[in-house]
């Protein structure tokens, strides 16, 4: 397995054309034998091959592991995540942003929640704080398609949001993380 991966490495770099910065190259890709593999020029090929993997963004280098934390519980995300929920949640489309910079604009729901999840509220906490929230501003929830009308079928609908907040987080990577 691992001498096959050497194999297609050397190929996969050997295509690359410096002169060409898209790697594309009108050659045929080398054919080389298992025996013949030659490893002295090994990690400048490497360096080449995630140059241009990174300049097409089909790749991406950090300095830094990022590596998810187990999900505390109560939930906490980052102060830069919510103080940037804040900060643009009264222009109507609040937005924020991961520890890849990549910015994602919030639904009108998590416009409120995000911001509470400072670590200090539960389940239950969060839940009472954001019916509070939606009694001072209402929101249109929907729930199968259909509007919530009442408040123990909303309260039901945000306790399902907040139940599947966890994974809504890991998929947008707002959940903390340490390097």
């Amino acid at each position: 397995m691992r001498k096959h991966a050497l194999v297609l490495l050397v190929i996969g770099t050997a295509c690359l054309s410096p002169d060409r910065p898209t790697g594309v190259t009108s050659s045929p890709a080398p054919t080389l034998d298992q025996n013949t593999v030659d490893t002295d020029g090994l990690p400048d090929l490497i360096d080449n091959l995630m140059g241009v993997l990174i300049l097409q963004g089909q790749a991406r280098y950090r300095l830094h592991p990022v590596s998810p934390e187990p999900v505390p519980a109560p939930l906490r995300l980052d102060e830069t995540v919510r103080r940037m929920v804040e900060l643009t949640g009264d222009e109507g489309q609040a937005s924020t942003f991961n520890v890849w910079h990549e910015t994602h604009v919030l639904s009108a729901l998590d416009r409120h929640l995000l911001p509470l999840l400072d670590g200090t509220r539960d389940r239950d906490a969060l839940l009472d704080a954001l019916l509070a929230a939606l009694r001072d501003n209402p929101l249109p929830i929907e729930r199968d398609g259909k509007q919530v009308s009442g408040e123990a079928e909303l309260r039901d609908s945000l306790a399902e949001h907040i139940d599947a907040l966890p994974q809504h987080l890991a998929e947008m990577k707002l959940l903390r993380v340490h390097s």
